[in-house]
């Protein structure tokens, strides 16, 4: 199936592809804490690193209010897209 590009529809638009971990609501602030410092230690890796340069990615680590602020952010521009669309 050839299904054009929103850039080849003459959409001019770029979006990351992220991806995140997320906790429960109502997890506790002790628990949360513990979560953000796993996974801030395995970002912090080596290995993880690693990983980073062999698939060229882009680093874009982000926890509490950081995070928070780019979600709204993203999702306020991915409603600005839908909405320009008229879909």
């Amino acid at each position: 199936m050839d299904v054009p590009t929103f850039r080849e529809l003459g959409v001019d638009v770029a979006m990351s592809n992220w991806r995140g971990f997320l906790a429960a609501p109502g997890v506790s602030e002790e628990a949360l804490a513990e979560f953000v410092a796993i996974v801030t230690e395995m970002r912090d890796s080596a290995e993880w690193q690693e990983t980073l340069t062999r698939n060229d990615w882009t680093d874009s680590f982000l926890t509490g209010e950081e995070f928070e602020q780019y979600i709204a952010d993203e999702s306020a521009v991915a409603e600005d897209i839908v909405e320009d669309l008229g879909l």
